[in-house]
């Protein structure tokens, strides 16, 4: 007698909630409540509880109007799991040349659930030098490895982003205001590089760049890091142009393909 198939244990809970994120990262647009329960056919209470889980571990974020985004530890998943390794094997000769080239230090970051995570790091040979350690932690919203990683993030994403938690400032130049942090993220679009100019520490300027995959998505960010006696107006647009131009080659040898 041929043995009896049965399906193996699964659990309820677990398969709605993994259904319900997969909804929110894929949609268009912030989901509301009842669009979650209708999806999944419970009780709007029991998708609320669901949905709190899932915001408590940064997989989903709510808006100001209580609607549902998808939260900064889906994108940390994604550059885990998008070649994370193959990223970092290639991004030393660029930011090897990019200390080099510029004199300051040089470092790759991703984004993690409280702030960006820095990966890679070559130092300057400068003794007044701004030198990080791989898996140190900075801000999203003052920084220019922030900036750079959430530039594509929709308007309403950036403003539940900073709305988590109040903007501290560190300096006089630190941006808190909303529209002022999604200026940034504008700008970064459109020039392809970011500028930290003493908003996360006073006499300090950084700038970054977007590192792609084949897809478009931003899956990290290269940047230098150097003080202001160094880096003036002049030497800092001309420092801009090198990061800019690291940013798209790691991009193209990820399989990214600019559009002219």
């Amino acid at each position: 007698m041929a043995k009896e198939h049965r399906s193996r244990p699964t659990i309820q809970s677990l398969g709605r909630g993994l259904k319900l994120l997969e909804y929110v990262a894929c949609a268009s647009k912030p989901v509301e409540l009842g669009e979650l329960a209708e999806l999944i056919g419970i009780e709007k209470s029991s998708v609320h509880r669901l949905m709190a889980t899932l915001i408590a571990g940064g997989f989903t974020i709510k808006d100001p109007q209580k609607r549902y985004l998808a939260g900064p530890a889906i994108m940390e998943l994604a550059s885990k799991i998008s070649s994370r390794e193959q990223i970092h094997d290639i991004a030393g000769p660029y930011l090897k040349d990019l200390a080099e080239r510029t004199g300051e230090a040089a470092h790759m970051a991703v984004l993690g659930r409280e702030g960006v995570i820095l990966t890679n790091c070559v130092a300057s040979n400068h003794t007044l030098a701004v030198n990080s350690r791989i898996g140190d932690s900075e801000p999203i919203y003052c920084t220019a490895l922030g900036k750079t990683l959430v530039c594509e993030m929709a308007d309403k994403q950036l403003k539940a982003l900073l709305g988590k938690s109040k903007p501290k400032k560190y300096t006089p130049k630190t941006i808190t205001t909303t529209a002022g942090f999604i200026a940034e993220c504008h700008a970064v679009r459109s020039d392809r590089l970011a500028r930290d100019d003493e908003e996360f520490r006073v006499g300090i300027r950084c700038l970054a760049s977007p590192v792609r995959n084949f897809s478009g998505r931003v899956v990290a960010a290269v940047g230098i890091s150097g003080p202001k006696s160094r880096l003036g107006d002049k030497q800092f647009k001309k420092a801009g142009e090198i990061v800019r131009d690291a940013g798209i080659g790691l991009s193209k040898k990820l399989g990214y393909v600019f559009k002219e």
